[in-house]
């Protein structure tokens, strides 16, 4: 494979529909040619196949369904125990009981949280904390950070720019107070850390931090390490929530099942989700 090999391959990864005139002309041969590498690298399996994106909407499949895992009763392990890295609020594995509970599989989609704020949400002072309704009251809050509604529709700011809200990705930006009174809208509640942990293996998680209803708090036997790092955690256990999980933006080496990342309630700036527990 050479240099116009993988011209090829970077372009159609961008665009598994050129043509192979399209395709052609951005990598700067004539058709007869490139047609011949890309059977090249068909036959060698380069190229696998090709991907087609559908709508959901247009094939009348816009809708979601809610799929909760069961987790059974028992006394379970929490904390970080292999030899590789941690921080230190990880630390000091311990056991913890669970009553049965279940978790859903999927994070909140825009689009059901789009049905929450329809429904009057954010005008529902019995779906909030009290301190959550002060929040949001003093401070005008009707949907998630960066929302706007442009002739009726909602729009938000992403990394590609400003666009029409996209029904079927993972609602992000609220808040822990957001997060619980849609929670409560639904009728069900928010995991604790310790349930989230537990179910994390048969999650799939890591595209946003999830917020969960435990306070930040230490494990048994925890102390803080010595120098920057005992100024990092130790300090912060007041007044925070845990998120658990990961995000688009978290290097993979602290993507794991025991990572305890923590925010005061109000914070909408992170890359934060929600999933609901019962």
């Amino acid at each position: 494979m050479d240099t116009m090999d993988r011209k090829i391959l970077a372009e159609l990864q961008v665009d598994g529909r050129l043509t192979l005139s399209e395709l052609a002309d951005r990598v700067g041969l004539s058709v007869s040619p490139c047609h011949r590498r890309v059977k090249e690298l068909e036959k060698s399996k380069a190229i696998v196949g090709y991907r087609t994106e559908i709508s959901p909407e247009k094939v009348g499949l816009n809708f979601s369904a809610l799929v909760f895992i069961t987790i059974k009763e028992g006394v379970y392990q929490i904390g970080h125990s292999t030899s590789g890295f941690s921080f230190d609020n990880e630390l000091g594995v311990h056991k913890t009981y669970l009553h049965q509970f279940k978790i859903s599989n999927n994070l909140t989609t825009n689009a059901e949280y789009i049905a929450f704020i329809e429904a009057g949400g954010y005008t529902n002072f019995n779906l909030w904390h009290a301190e959550g309704w002060d929040f949001i009251t003093k401070n005008n809050i009707i949907a998630p950070l960066y929302w706007h509604k442009v002739k009726g529709v909602w729009h938000y700011y992403t990394l590609n720019g400003f666009k029409p809200v996209e029904p079927n990705k993972p609602v992000t930006h609220i808040s822990m107070y957001e997060a619980y009174a849609y929670a409560e809208w639904k009728q069900m509640r928010l995991p604790t850390e310790f349930e989230w942990e537990v179910a994390a293996e048969h999650l799939n998680y890591g595209e946003l931090w999830e917020w969960t209803n435990s306070a930040y708090l230490p494990y048994p036997n925890f102390s803080k390490a010595p120098g920057a790092l005992g100024e990092y955690n130790g300090k912060f256990m007041i007044n925070q929530h845990v998120l658990r999980g990961a995000s688009i933006a978290t290097p993979e080496n602290h993507s794991r099942k025991t990572y305890r990342n923590f925010f005061q309630a109000d914070m909408r700036w992170l890359f934060s989700g929600i999933r609901l527990a019962q």
